[in-house]
C-alpha cells in the first residue's frame, strides 16, 4: 500500500523571473481557497467557503447548493482526484463526488456522519480512505467508520 504523492518542483537552474505568473480573482465566489486539484480532463477545481469552482483556463463555473442538488454545503474544505478520475469533495457536514458530469452526495443517509473531512487518499486497491475531525472512514462502495475493532482508540 502506497500513500505517497509525487510532486514536481521548479527547475533549480532557472531563475524565478523566467516563470510567468497570472492571477485570477474575478469569477471566484470567495477569496478563501481551501483546496485545489486538477482532474485528468484538464480542469482545475477550487474549494472555497462559497462553493466548488471549476476553472477551464479562462473562466470559472461555480457549483454550490443553489445550483447543484448534491452539494449540501458550500464550504468545501478538501478535494481529491481518485484513480478513475472522480473528484471527491469534503464539505462541512457532507462529502460528494463528481464523475462523468454527475454529482453524487454522501451524507448521514450513506453512513458519512461527521462534520468534515481533513484528508482523502486512495490505496493501490482502489479503496478511498477519509480522515475526518471525528475519526477515519473507508469507502469501497459504502462507508465504513473505523474504530476500536480496527485498532483505533477512541
Amino acid at each position: 500500500m502506497s500513500l505517497a504523492i509525487s510532486a514536481s518542483a521548479l527547475e533549480p537552474s532557472r531563475a524565478v523571473t523566467e516563470y510567468a505568473l497570472e492571477t485570477w480573482q474575478e469569477g471566484l465566489p470567495q477569496n478563501s481557497v481551501h483546496a485545489i486539484v486538477q482532474t485528468p480532463d484538464g480542469y482545475i477545481w477550487v474549494g472555497t467557503h462559497e462553493g466548488l469552482v471549476r476553472f477551464d483556463g479562462s473562466s470559472f463555473t461555480v457549483f454550490d447548493r443553489d445550483n447543484t442538488a448534491a452539494i449540501k454545503s458550500n464550504s468545501i474544505v478538501e478535494l481529491f482526484v481518485d484513480s478513475k478520475g472522480g473528484l471527491w469533495a469534503g464539505a462541512i457536514g457532507t462529502m460528494f463526488r463528481y464523475k462523468d458530469g454527475e454529482f453524487v452526495s454522501y451524507g448521514t443517509d450513506k453512513g458519512f456522519d461527521v462534520n468534515y473531512a481533513t484528508s482523502i487518499v486512495e490505496t493501490d486497491d482502489g479503496v478511498i480512505w477519509i480522515a475526518t475531525n471525528e475519526g477515519a472512514f473507508r469507502f469501497d462502495g459504502e462507508f465504513h467508520k473505523l474504530g476500536e475493532a480496527h485498532g483505533i482508540p477512541k
